[in-house]
């Protein structure tokens, strides 16, 4: 049970990975970013392709892709909060309230991500 449950983890994080570097891609060319961003976003892309694929080959991953949700839960959370304020502020174009949108799909994604491969990763006492 336990490894199908990996397994499920690993394809979902295969799926996350592939949106969210679309989705970072797709940013970075409408609206432009500092390109530090987007190399973070990028590396955070590239530790949950690395974590799933290790998930995939056999057990003992799930703390590495718990550390790639985690950095993908921060990446997006810090993106999301950036774009709220910038939209709040008035400093940002009428169309902010789509990516606002899709960068709180992306935070609430990453946090069930991580929680997710937290509780997996958490390890249990043996039974006496």
């Amino acid at each position: 049970m336990r490894r199908k449950t990996e397994i499920a983890l690993a394809v979902l994080t295969l799926v996350f990975a592939v949106a969210y570097l679309v989705g970072q891609v797709a940013f970075h060319s409408t609206r432009g970013q500092f390109m530090p961003f987007l190399w973070l976003h990028c590396g955070a892309d590239l530790l949950l392709v690395c974590a799933a694929v290790r998930m995939l080959r056999g057990p003992g991953a799930v703390g590495l892709a718990c550390g790639a949700w985690g950095l993908a839960f921060g990446l997006s959370a810090t993106s999301f909060f950036e774009a709220a304020l910038r939209l709040l502020e008035n400093r940002a174009p009428a169309s902010a309230e789509t990516a606002l949108t899709l960068w709180g799909l992306a935070f609430l994604a990453a946090a069930l991500g991580f929680a997710a491969s937290l509780s997996l990763s958490w390890r249990r006492a043996p039974l006496p």
